[in-house]
């Protein structure tokens, strides 16, 4: 090749990219994004700090909480909403809502099809996150002692099969993290059907704990496990001596101001600890929120920050999970911890941000694009 040719080349190239760059821009910022069930909630005020804003804690550092409403007036934080709307473009098909909060305020949230800032939407796994919470709030409770309480402490008349004694060493922690070694069937035949039928709408908990055969001791092996978090429903319902729906209400979603919670019931009227809690958008980022400031809520401890700490830890590694709380570091340098449900619900918090992003959606992909985009402008 000649001379010529081999310094040509590389200069028209990068003269090309640099064009592309610019006419990206001008593109991003000529988009008009369809309004329906959006709101423009971006950079119009330099400081959205409440009058009640004393800056002495630093979970209260923004003197904004968004029990009641959100605030969405956003400090000033270089966005242009073509940047995000052009991705969601690109995602909206797979996806039914986008939010982002940051320092407290709505900054940034995009609805599709029937889906508005308040319609409940379906969590799936998300909810085991929500279930390992609710522990926390019982054990800081002294309704459970701790994570490494034994299991057979709650279902004391649990009858255990023959080669099965390893049951009696099985903790809560094994529920959390889903090391308790039972497996996830409970099929039967012929009249077994009848009797674990009427067991199941008894105490499912117990059913569960007493029927499950153990396929390895307890903490020797992970596995995705919706059978260890409806076992940890029936304990915290033993636990507290209550509906643990109603008591998250009374203890969780109430001081949250959560008002869009719907919760599937198994046999027994307990909730379904594997999945099937709803929450509006809203109301997701307000849980994001309680675990981006520690279990912090106006003031008030409503989770213990160590509980926090403790779910986040038991698997430190990249996209490793500890009480259904999982480590996504997607993005090198970069801290995010989130909840995740299948066909891509998200409640993602990044602390280095102050940021907490929920997502819904009907399948899980092309949200990360989004994120990069937001993760661009809330570095600003």
């Amino acid at each position: 090749m000649k001379l010529w040719l081999k310094i040509l080349i590389p200069v028209a190239a990068t003269v090309l990219l640099a064009a592309a760059v610019i006419l990206y821009g001008f593109y991003v910022e000529a988009i008009s994004f369809p309004k329906d069930g959006a709101r423009d909630v971006i950079d119009l005020s330099p400081d959205t700090r409440t009058a009640g804003y004393n800056g002495e804690l630093p979970p209260d550092r923004y003197g904004i909480w968004p029990t009641t409403e959100f605030v969405t007036t956003p400090e000033s934080q270089g966005i242009r909403a073509g940047q995000l709307d052009f991705r969601m473009k690109l995602c909206a098909k797979t996806t039914d809502s986008f939010a982002v909060l940051r320092r407290g305020v709505l900054v940034y949230e995009r609805y599709f099809g029937d889906m508005t800032a308040d319609t409940p939407h379906y969590l799936a796994s998300d909810t085991k996150g929500v279930v390992a919470m609710i522990t926390g709030i019982a054990v800081k409770e002294g309704y459970i002692k701790s994570a490494q309480q034994k299991v057979i402490d709650f279902f004391p008349e649990a009858r255990i099969a023959p080669g099965e004694e390893a049951k009696r060493d099985m903790t809560v922690e094994h529920l959390l993290t889903m090391t308790c070694g039972l497996s996830e069937d409970l099929e039967v035949n012929g009249d077994e059907r009848a009797a674990l039928r009427a067991a199941l709408e008894e105490d499912t908990g117990l059913a569960i704990f007493e029927r499950a055969p153990l396929e390895v001791a307890p903490g020797e092996v992970y596995r995705y496990s919706g059978t260890c978090y409806q076992l940890l429903v029936g304990l915290i319902a033993r636990a507290t001596g209550q509906n643990v729906f109603d008591y998250a209400q009374e203890k969780l979603f109430g001081p949250l101001g959560i008002t869009s919670a719907a919760w599937e019931r198994a046999y027994d009227g307990q909730p379904y600890g594997a999945g099937d809690l709803s929450l509006s958008t809203h109301d997701m980022l307000r849980f994001g929120y309680l675990l981006l400031n520690e279990g912090r809520w106006e003031g008030r401890e409503i989770l213990p920050a160590d509980w926090i700490a403790q779910a986040r830890a038991k698997n430190d590694k990249p996209n490793g999970v500890g009480f259904m709380i999982w480590n996504d570091r997607w993005n090198p340098g970069l801290e995010c911890f989130e909840l995740r449900g299948a066909d891509g619900q998200f409640i993602m918090m990044f602390p280095s941000l102050d940021m907490v992003v929920a997502r819904t959606g009907h399948a899980d992909r092309d949200y990360r694009g989004m994120l990069w985009f937001v993760r661009l402008w809330a570095k600003k």
